[in-house]
């Protein structure tokens, strides 16, 4: 069954209220570790990608800038990449600074849910515990007395 709030496109599936994963259809690299970028949604950027280029992976590209500027566009991923199958996600050079949107949400969900369990945890331990109690039985049989009328009535009998 599928959910209304998606939307299903051939490639792609995404909520309504998102919008569509950003996706590079241009790239040129600019002097330094700058690179001018063309989004499909028609948006043009120049980003500084010195502080994102960092770790094992990245240490080539950052140490020989003839392969920076091998940048190109992966079309499978719709980001940058350069060989040796390296590549920057397209939300980091879209969004940039400003925090992802779909990552803002999920993170104050997750910051409700802790709350929610840090208050159940207080409400269980400020609550008195009740004490089981169990029932004892006996082995002893139940001596049963009986009263003179009763021996009476027995002995009638």
């Amino acid at each position: 069954m599928k959910d209304k709030n998606l939307v299903y496109t051939k490639d792609l599936v995404y909520h309504k209220k998102y919008p569509e994963l950003p996706t590079v259809i241009h790239v040129e690299p600019l002097d330094g570790f700058r690179v001018r970028i063309w989004f499909k949604d028609g948006l043009i950027v120049e980003r500084d990608l010195e502080p994102h280029l960092w770790g094992p992976v990245f240490e080539p590209i950052r140490n020989d800038p003839i392969l920076f500027r091998q940048v190109f566009v992966d079309p499978i991923g719709g980001t940058i990449a350069w060989p040796g199958e390296v590549d920057l996600a397209p939300e980091t050079l879209y969004y940039w600074d400003e925090p992802v949107p779909w990552m803002v949400e999920y993170e104050e969900q997750q910051k409700k849910k802790k709350a929610r369990a840090l208050r159940e945890r207080k409400a269980k331990m400020t609550t008195p515990a009740r004490r089981k109690t169990r029932k004892v039985k006996s082995n002893k049989k139940r001596i049963v007395r009986k009263t003179t009328r009763q021996k009476t009535a027995a002995a009638k009998k």
